[in-house]
């Protein structure tokens, strides 16, 4: 799977094994050195190229990585790396990417305990989207040295971290066995996507209709893995996680190329299709799939760092000044854009915290930074194009920056949640409170202080 390539440098070895004056078996995409460290692993000497964005805001050079578990309101937050913060500015402005050192925090701890885990084909046409900006200049420093349509979360956020350190910060191993708690209603909503996938060619950040037009080719291997995984026997399930095997080997071999000019809606393909296969992998509860699933971490975060290029993050929006809708098309791609950023640091974070129950860390990782997300569920749900621009017109959907759901909580309506802001709501306020509250259509006011 990580077979060396010949490289297009005179320079052999990895750029953090040179930095740390390493020896580097020179693997790729991920060398066995960065593999085990948990850091970025990029080839060759630092070139620019271009890129097809579909954002129109200046974006943030990619954070460390994600980390659900310092949410808790008693610790103090590392924020050193985000004195002087390049925030967001006005449309068509691009920024450098800024230092390397913001990438030297791993993944995943080399040395957590396995805590509840010890029970028992390139599409070339882009999609519509703003991509009518052109192309902006990418420096190539890392493979996380994206830039980011995001900046520093703000004060409500960071009240709303508060509220969510009653889940982070009290969950046990056997929160997972118990069917009341955040933990349980999370990890179960997060393996069934895989049968989304099989049953519907959909999840709530997949959006029903994204590939009508164009289907890349990981989409229909990850259709097909995802149908035979589902309805495995004990009789075929070898032959089926061979087939798993294999079709992750294919993806990571065909898409982890950094001189691929790939196109926006491929780019997503890709993301997605490696997220599923993560899901499976890290939940399905068989420890040498969770090995596999572990070395693709990196590289899953990678790619979510330059979805986050790709992003529209919906700053005009949030702040009032939004000229006219989207179109349909443009909106399928920029919402399962942003779902799938915030969807995959959700999932990544989640099982960073099943590994080790109760731990507090102080670097906040990807959240500390803003990413934007529509509740919408009848937006979501909308067939027709129609149908879109008259429910759009209702305008009854909230913009929603992480998990900062206070407002809506206020003003909006239960009818409105799709199963995507079900399960963020769930975690942030509660299961009980929130069937409630979808089940009176009303608002409720404040999140309730339970401990599940």
């Amino acid at each position: 799977m990580q077979a060396s390539i010949p490289l297009s440098t005179r320079q052999k070895n990895c750029n953090t094994c040179v930095q740390s004056k390493r020896r580097c078996d020179r693997q790729t995409p991920i060398c066995s050195r960065c593999a085990e460290r948990d850091v970025p692993c990029t080839y060759g000497k630092p070139k620019k190229r271009k890129l097809d964005t579909a954002s129109t805001f200046a974006e943030v050079v990619s954070p460390p990585s994600p980390s659900a578990i310092w949410f808790d309101p008693g610790i103090t937050l590392d924020m050193g790396y985000l004195e002087n913060p390049i925030l967001e500015s006005q449309s068509g402005s691009t920024y450098h990417a800024a230092t390397s050192d913001m990438f030297s925090h791993g993944l995943i701890s080399n040395d957590i305990s396995m805590g509840v885990f010890n029970s028992s084909e390139s599409a070339n046409t882009s999609y519509p989207s703003s991509t009518h900006m052109g192309a902006v200049q990418i420096p190539e420093e890392s493979d996380q040295s994206c830039l980011r349509s995001c900046s520093p979360i703000d004060d409500e956020i960071l009240k709303s971290w508060e509220k969510m350190g009653v889940f982070c910060g009290d969950v046990q191993p056997w929160h997972l066995h118990d069917s009341q708690t955040r933990l349980h209603f999370a990890v179960d909503r997060v393996k069934g996507y895989t049968a989304q996938m099989a049953n519907h060619n959909a999840t709530p950040f997949l959006h029903h209709n994204l590939y009508q037009d164009s289907m890349p080719s990981c989409i229909l291997s990850c259709f097909s893995t995802s149908v035979l995984y589902t309805n495995r026997t004990p009789a075929n399930t070898p032959m089926v996680l061979r087939t798993l095997h294999s079709n992750v080997t294919a993806l990571v071999n065909s898409e982890s190329d950094p001189s691929l000019a790939i196109a926006p809606l491929q780019r997503l393909a890709r993301t997605q299709t490696l997220f599923i296969y993560e899901i499976i992998r890290l939940f399905d509860g068989d420890i040498a799939l969770r090995a596999q699933g572990e070395k693709h971490i990196p590289l899953l975060q990678t790619w979510l760092s330059e979805l986050c290029c790709l992003r529209n993050n919906l700053r005009e929006t949030a702040h009032g000044g939004e000229t006219h809708p989207p179109t349909w098309k443009e909106w399928i791609f920029d919402e399962s854009v942003r779902r799938t950023v915030v969807m995959a640091y959700s999932v990544i974070g989640l099982y960073d915290l099943m590994k080790d129950p109760g731990e507090k860390l102080g670097n906040p990782g990807s959240w500390a930074f803003i990413h934007r997300w529509t509740l919408g569920g009848s937006l979501w749900k909308a067939k027709t194009e129609s149908d879109f621009d008259r429910l759009w017109a209702r305008n009854q959907h909230f913009v929603i920056a992480n998990f900062s759901f206070d407002k809506f909580i206020a003003q909006g309506k239960g009818d409105e949640i799709d199963e995507f802001g079900e399960m963020l709501l769930s975690v942030y306020m509660g299961v009980d409170e929130t069937r409630k509250f979808m089940a009176k259509g009303a608002n409720l006011g404040s999140p309730a202080s339970e401990q599940s």
